[in-house]
C-alpha cells in the first residue's frame, strides 16, 4: 500500500484545472482571480497574453450562446506560445437561480447551452495542460453548472475543480480587509478610528480601499484621526443616516440639523418619517444601555449583560432581537456605548416623549415634516 499523502505533498499539489470564485462583493471575487491566475499562469504579471479573457457579462441570449462557444474553442485550442491555456470566463452573468428574471439566464437555449457546458466539463474534462477559471457575481447554487462544479470538486483522489466562495460584507471581514491593506502599505489606525472609517465608508469593499488610499494621501500616510476621516473621507449612501444617528447619540444638535438639512436640501420630505423612525431606534438603545449601566445589569468589563440575571431580566433581554445593544457587532455597539454615557434615565425619557409626539403629528397633520423632525431634536436634546 503506497503511503498517505503528507501534508506538504498536498501544499505542492498542483491546483485543480477548474476554479470557479464566486460571491456578492466583485471587489473579493477579482481579489481571488488573481491570485488563482498567478497559479495557473506563474508569468502572468511579465506576459499577460499568457491568459485567455472572455467576458460573460453579457445580456443578450446570441451573446451568451457566443461566450459558451469561445471558451470551449479556446480550451481545444492550443496556445503555441506557451505551454499551458489559461482561459478566464469572466463575470459570468448568465447562470443564475431558475427563477431569475435576467432575460439570458431564463432561456431555454442558454439553459440547454450551459448544462451542455457543463456536461463536457463533467464528463471530458480539460485537455491536458489546460485550466479554467469562472469567476461569477450571481451564479446560482441550484443550476447545472454549479452542481457539476461541486461534484468534481469532491471526487474521490485529486479533485478536478474547486470552488472558491468569496464572502464579504460581515464586519469580520471588512475588518479583515482593513487590517490586511494597512499591513501591506505599513499603515496604523487604531480601533476606534477603524471603528469610525467603516462606520462612515460603509461596507463596499472596493470603496473601502478606495477610501484608505485617499485617506492616507491626504494625511500624508501619517496616522489618521477621525477628524481626517470625516474631512475627506465620502460617506456611503447609506453613512449619511448613520452621521445623524451619531449626531443624535453625542447629543450634537447642530450637527443633527447639518445631516437634516444635506439629506433633505432639494429633496421631498418623504424621507422624514424614516429618519425619526430610526433616531427613535437609536435613543431606544442608548435607554437600554443606560439601563444595563445604572440598574446593575452590566457585566464587570462593560461589554455586555451581567451573568445570573434575575429570570425576568433574562427573558425581556432575550425578546430584544436585532434591537440588543451587546448582541451588535463591535463596529456598531462601540459607538452606542460610548454615545450612552452622555444620557442618564432623565434624558432618554425626555427625548423619547418628543420623539413620540412627533412620530404623531408626522403620520397625522399635513403640517411641514422637516419643521415637526427639526423641532423634535431641539426638544430631545437641549
Amino acid at each position: 500500500m503506497p503511503p498517505a499523502a503528507s501534508a506538504k505533498d498536498a501544499k505542492d499539489a498542483p491546483p485543480p484545472p477548474i476554479t470557479l470564485a464566486f460571491g456578492q462583493d466583485r471587489f473579493l471575487v477579482e481579489q481571488a482571480a488573481d491570485s488563482i491566475l498567478e497559479e495557473y499562469a506563474p508569468d502572468i504579471r511579465e506576459n499577460p497574453y499568457s491568459v485567455t479573457k472572455i467576458s460573460g457579462l453579457v445580456d443578450r441570449v446570441d451573446d451568451a450562446l457566443a461566450v459558451l462557444s469561445s471558451v470551449r474553442a479556446a480550451l481545444q485550442q492550443p496556445d503555441f506560445f506557451s505551454p499551458r491555456t489559461v482561459v478566464w470566463l469572466r463575470d459570468l452573468s448568465f447562470s443564475q437561480a431558475p427563477q431569475s428574471k435576467d432575460k439570458a439566464s431564463s432561456n431555454d437555449n442558454v439553459k440547454d447551452a450551459l448544462s451542455d457546458f457543463a456536461d463536457f466539463l463533467e464528463s471530458q474534462g480539460l485537455p491536458d495542460g489546460c485550466s479554467l477559471l469562472i469567476t461569477s457575481c450571481s451564479i446560482g447554487k441550484a443550476t447545472r453548472l454549479y452542481k457539476a462544479l461541486d461534484r468534481l470538486s469532491k471526487a474521490k483522489g485529486a479533485p478536478r475543480a474547486r470552488i472558491v466562495d468569496c464572502k464579504g460584507g460581515d464586519s469580520n471581514s471588512v475588518k479583515k480587509l482593513v487590517s490586511r491593506v494597512l499591513t501591506e502599505n505599513a499603515w496604523k489606525m487604531d480601533a476606534g478610528t477603524i471603528d469610525e472609517f467603516i462606520n462612515r465608508v460603509g461596507m463596499d469593499s472596493a470603496t473601502i480601499v478606495n477610501e484608505l488610499n485617499k485617506l492616507f494621501t491626504y494625511t500624508g500616510g501619517k496616522e489618521p484621526t477621525i477628524e481626517d476621516i470625516v474631512e475627506i473621507c465620502t460617506p456611503a449612501q447609506g453613512a449619511v443616516i448613520w452621521e445623524l444617528l451619531n449626531a443624535f447619540g453625542k447629543r450634537d444638535l447642530n450637527g443633527c440639523l447639518k445631516v437634516v438639512d444635506a439629506l433633505l436640501t432639494g429633496k421631498k420630505n418623504n424621507e422624514v418619517v424614516g429618519m425619526a423612525i430610526q433616531t427613535e431606534n437609536r435613543l431606544f438603545e442608548i435607554s437600554l444601555a443606560v439601563a444595563a449601566r445604572e440598574d446593575g445589569l452590566l457585566a464587570a468589563d462593560g461589554r455586555g449583560w451581567a451573568p445570573n440575571l434575575p429570570p425576568d431580566d433574562a427573558e425581556a433581554i432575550a425578546d430584544l432581537d436585532k434591537y440588543d445593544v451587546f448582541a451588535k457587532p463591535p463596529f456598531q455597539r462601540h459607538p452606542i456605548l460610548e454615545q450612552a454615557r452622555r444620557w442618564n434615565g432623565a434624558r432618554c425619557l425626555k427625548a423619547r416623549i418628543a420623539l413620540m409626539h412627533a412620530n404623531e403629528r408626522l403620520t397625522s397633520t399635513g403640517l411641514d415634516q422637516r419643521t415637526i423632525f427639526e423641532s423634535a431634536l431641539a426638544a430631545a436634546l437641549q
